[in-house]
């Protein structure tokens, strides 16, 4: 009887457990078609580098953040952001001239693979993100991340009001935005499943 039990409660437990993933991994997908992501990779760990890093984020940022500033969703954002590369990497080139160094950056829209990422203010599921990619000379050091569109790489208080604008839900919002364990639970649900599909 005690084994009967133990099995039932394994099962009901495992039952739980998968439609909890499967209604994380809902919301992700719901939360990653709304958002473009900004990705700087830096040519090396080397202070220099990565103190540049930030100096090309700074740039890239404020030259997006008036591109889009109209756009009323992701689509519009993804359009305006692919017609302007060209003029992404001249931005990016132009820092990494004025600061004395003889590499060059090149800049993409693609679709990647982004672990569970909490910023300052809200956390981001694991999973495929649209994103303003920034390669600088080999793109080997680390990297810096943060949400384009919306533009969410501003204060805590601004957050939750851009998600709004951009068409988020109010239970997206909370999802993104809140600090209670079960969403992280629910995150971390996500990045297994992630994980073990691009294995």
């Amino acid at each position: 009887m005690k084994k009967y039990l133990f099995e039932a409660s394994l099962a009901i437990g495992l039952a739980v457990s998968l439609v909890i993933g499967a209604l994380a991994l809902e919301a992700h997908e719901d939360i990653s078609e709304k958002l473009v992501r900004l990705h700087v990779i830096a040519n090396s760990d080397s202070a220099e580098d990565q103190a540049l890093k930030l100096r090309v984020r700074d740039e890239i940022l404020e030259y997006v953040s008036d591109l889009t500033k109209s756009c009323e969703n992701i689509d519009e954002a993804k359009h305006v952001i692919s017609k302007n590369l060209s003029e992404l990497e001249r931005i990016a080139d132009s820092v990494i001239s004025e600061n004395g160094f003889g590499y060059t950056s090149r800049a993409e829209l693609s679709n990647v693979y982004f672990p569970t990422r909490v910023y300052d203010s809200f956390s981001l599921p694991a999973g495929n993100y649209d994103a303003l990619r920034i390669h600088l000379g080999t793109g080997q050091g680390k990297n810096w991340w943060c949400v384009l569109f919306p533009p969410l790489c501003v204060s805590a208080a601004e957050v939750e009001a851009e998600l709004s604008d951009a068409g988020v839900s109010c239970e997206d919002i909370k999802l993104i935005t809140s600090d209670e364990p079960q969403y992280r639970f629910k995150f971390k649900i996500v990045e297994i499943i992630e994980n073990a599909l691009h294995r």
